[in-house]
């Protein structure tokens, strides 16, 4: 059996193109030989593989139990060695305990990169107060430094900065993956932001699978990974710093030009014979008209561009978005979602008329 391990780690997509080829079309006149590679999913390896019949493709689920259970051995591991190296400071031989470790495996959020830099942060001088720093959420700054540090060299990696379209795409997608409430399809996020099917969002994405999880829906690997891109201390770069609160006024304004377009009476073309409990909405209708009013009520500045569309929108569709919703089976939920709306247009506009539903 051969194991190459790290792919995407040689070199650049140029550099490795012709070890591609020989993987890809090669290896597989070596009888009784076994070949398994490892591999963030890039464009380029996955584009060399997928044609293949006799390569299997197999994902990792970082989310299973199993991993889980994986990155818990991990740690034991390595805070087993940190025990036995600082003798002197006479840790208990349980050191951190059960419940601290397990905390630290919910945390890695299934990336054994978050627990390797977590493991070199604690094994410092006071190993007890670094522990604390992580787990009560505070700055870690050698933890932060070094993933820091990793996510920018991702980004430089999976990119042409220099180009407009990409960056442009870039930030589109990460507006809407940064707010998102839930995540979304591509597909979802292609509608939302109106992209054509000659470009569609995946192109992008699919350049980022070392940040990204692409399927089935777009999210990032791990929430430090987003503090990084909302933190301009942090990322460094105005490309890729991102303002929350702008980005949940993107995505709101998004969800109402899409529910502008697509509400309608009796939108599912329901009859009396018809029993509503069988219809269901698509993916990106059902997240608009849930969470269009959590993302406006976020917005706190330049308030008059967004009343405007708002206005216009309730309009037309205030009875249209009730009905999706009792499609949805979230009826009770219209009428603490309107008293919310209606908080945030008095307070953002004290002369503002209040919702009458």
């Amino acid at each position: 059996m051969v194991v190459l391990d790290g792919l995407d780690e040689c070199g650049t997509a140029r550099d490795r193109k012709a070890l591609l080829s020989v993987l890809a079309n090669d290896f597989f006149h070596l009888f009784r030989v076994r070949t398994i590679i490892t591999s963030r999913p890039e464009i380029d390896i996955c584009a060399a593989f997928e044609s293949q019949c006799h390569i299997l493709a197999y994902g990792l689920d970082i989310t299973s139990p199993t991993n889980s259970e994986d990155i818990l051995l991990y740690f034991q591991y390595h805070l087993a060695r940190i025990r036995s190296q600082k003798k002197y400071l006479r840790l208990n031989i349980d050191w951190p305990g059960e419940e601290a470790s397990h905390d630290l495996v919910q945390r890695a959020s299934g990336l054994f990169v978050w627990a390797s830099t977590v493991c070199d942060f604690l094994n410092g001088h006071d190993p007890r107060k670094r522990l604390d720093v992580i787990l009560k959420g505070e700055v870690a700054s050698g933890a932060e430094l070094a993933l820091d540090a990793l996510y920018a060299t991702a980004l430089r990696s999976v990119g042409d900065w220099d180009d407009e379209d990409f960056v442009a795409d870039f930030r589109c997608i990460f507006r809407i993956v940064l707010a998102a409430h839930q995540p979304l399809s591509s597909t979802s996020i292609d509608i939302l932001l109106n992209f054509h099917e000659d470009r569609p969002s995946m192109h992008t994405i699919s350049l980022l699978g070392c940040v990204l999880q692409p399927n089935p829906t777009v999210r990032v690997l791990h929430p430090s990974f987003s503090d990084f891109l909302v933190t301009k201390q942090r990322c460094g770069e105005d490309m890729w710093f991102f303002d929350r609160a702008l980005c949940h006024r993107y995505l709101a304004l998004k969800c109402l030009d899409f529910m502008d377009k697509v509400l309608e009476s009796n939108m599912c073309n329901m009859s009396l014979s018809v029993d509503q409990t069988s219809e269901n909405l698509s993916e990106v209708v059902s997240y608009s008209c849930l969470f269009w009013i959590d993302h406006i009520c976020v917005v706190e500045d330049d308030l008059s561009p967004v009343v405007e569309q708002l206005r216009g929108f309730l309009y037309r569709h205030l009875l249209h978005w009730f009905e999706a919703m009792s499609i949805l089976r979230r009826t009770r939920a219209t009428i603490s979602l309107a008293n919310r709306l209606q908080d945030w247009l008095l307070v953002g506009n004290p002369y503002a008329r209040p919702l009458h539903c």
